[in-house]
């Protein structure tokens, strides 16, 4: 075979709790990856963090506050 092709997954929501429905996406396109390259195909994965959105974004600004206080700096967080 030899065709290179590529398979592309996600990863579990980080922010949410993990159950076995979240993190499907994972298993299947890396066993659909490791099926293909057993067939005789070069396969590339490609596996995408789900890390974008308002949830992440949020956990970054509380991080940046939270270290900033460790430092003795005043800096406040906002319940939203």
């Amino acid at each position: 075979q030899n065709k290179k092709t590529m398979v592309e997954f996600v990863s579990a929501n980080p922010t949410g709790p993990l159950t076995v429905g979240r993190g499907r996406g994972g298993v299947m396109g890396d066993t659909l990856a490791r099926a293909m390259a057993a067939a005789g195909f070069d396969v590339v994965r490609e596996y995408y963090f789900n890390n974008a959105g308002r949830q992440i974004e949020m956990l970054g600004e509380s991080l940046k506050i939270r270290y900033r206080q460790v430092l003795g700096e005043t800096a406040i967080l906002t319940e939203d």
